[in-house]
């Protein structure tokens, strides 16, 4: 009998995930064995179901639970991934990723407060990991923590600064504060980076009208419209820049109509 058979024999004879590996170091080899094997498995419930397996096999490897638990994560299984997560966490508690995973899990469930927690533990270990900054400024902005979001975002841009995926997000953020100068900056310096990025001019155009720079705000718009003329958003608050110009513009006419009038008259 091949080996394969012989572990194929030993799954089925025991439900237990107790099953004694120690007294057999060949049947340990069959699992790491399968554990690589995981990688190309194309469908996501094979993964699963090859996971507990190796579980089964082997409940001392603990990376085959960090493994599930981000499976679990990308099903968007939440409760179950945090289960692995945690377990994996109680025999190795000085992996940074770990802890992040734990934290977007938390982050994606609600669990705000608890992604917070999460990630300032995978930055103790880890102090440089510039998405670990960027999910730890999303969960403080989501809680209107902008002050903290900010000096976040920023600590991204220290750690990557050309990334204007990092700058974006800054932008945002000083947006929602009403820091409205520095927001445009932010997005001018993205565009720097990536001018070829339709939500950007959209974003900057919205921070230019909410500061009441019509002019500058036309111009984004118009440029978010050329590179995507599909983006509704844009299209609309296109329109409703136009219809507040033309407003304006008749307003206009009207009063100089009335002060013609007037003169006309005295």
């Amino acid at each position: 009998m091949s080996n394969q058979e012989q572990l194929s024999e030993s799954i089925n004879k025991t439900k237990n995930i107790h099953f004694l590996i120690e007294e057999n170091q060949q049947y340990r080899e069959q699992a790491l064995d399968l554990e690589k094997s995981l990688g190309s498995v194309a469908n996501l419930e094979n993964n699963l179901q090859n996971s507990h397996i190796v579980l089964q096999l082997n409940q001392n490897s603990v990376d085959h639970s960090l493994f599930l638990g981000q499976t679990y994560q990308s099903k968007h299984m939440l409760d179950k991934a945090i289960q692995q997560y945690l377990i994996y966490l109680q025999i190795n508690p000085n992996n940074d990723l770990c802890y992040m995973n734990f934290g977007t899990a938390s982050y994606e469930k609600g669990m705000v407060s608890e992604s917070i927690t999460q990630y300032f533990q995978c930055l103790k270990l880890n102090p440089k990991n510039d998405i670990c900054f960027m999910n730890l400024s999303l969960a403080y902005q989501a809680k209107g923590m902008l002050e903290e979001a900010i000096k976040s975002y920023q600590k991204c841009l220290e750690l990557n600064p050309t990334s204007d995926f990092f700058l974006f997000n800054l932008g945002s953020a000083y947006q929602e504060k009403n820091n409205l100068s520095e927001s445009i900056l932010s997005y001018k310096k993205c565009l720097l980076l990536n001018p070829k990025n339709n939500t950007y001019y959209l974003c900057l155009g919205n921070a230019y009208y909410e500061k009441k720079i019509r002019l500058n705000c036309l111009k984004s718009y118009f440029q978010s419209f050329r590179l995507n003329p599909s983006n509704k958003i844009c299209v609309q608050n296109f329109r409703n820049l136009l219809c507040k110009i033309e407003q304006k513009l008749n307003l206009l006419v009207n009063r100089s109509n009335y002060l013609n009038h007037i003169y006309q008259n005295y």
